[in-house]
């Protein structure tokens, strides 16, 4: 299996995990979201470290920026006020679109 189709299901993973999240209102549902949610990290941050061969800051930046913006995007999922849900969207997106700018940017040689 490709480490791209590793990468794209474990993000795919993480987002269902925060949408299911936030429309769940079975406490049973939420349980379900988290592990969703901790199952596409895995795979994403997996497939990210093993997909590059020269370990740089790039890579420990991408290790970093994408755990947060996961967890603050399970918040964002559980959060029952606008505000909170507002503020740990937008600082999650941002964090994981900073996190993947590493892994899909192509590298100069």
């Amino acid at each position: 299996m490709s480490k791209k189709l590793l990468f794209i299901i474990g993000l795919i993973l993480l987002m269902a995990g925060c949408v299911l999240s936030y429309f769940a209102e079975i406490p049973q549902l939420t349980v379900v979201a988290i592990a969703c949610e901790a199952l596409g990290l895995a795979l994403t941050i997996a497939a990210a470290y093993s997909a590059t061969e020269k370990k740089s800051w790039k890579t420990y930046l991408t290790l970093i920026c994408v755990p947060v913006g996961a967890l603050l995007l399970g918040f964002a999922g559980m959060a029952k006020d606008t505000l909170t849900l507002l503020i740990t969207s937008v600082i999650g997106l941002v964090a994981l679109i900073i996190g993947l700018i590493p892994v899909f940017v192509p590298k100069k040689e």
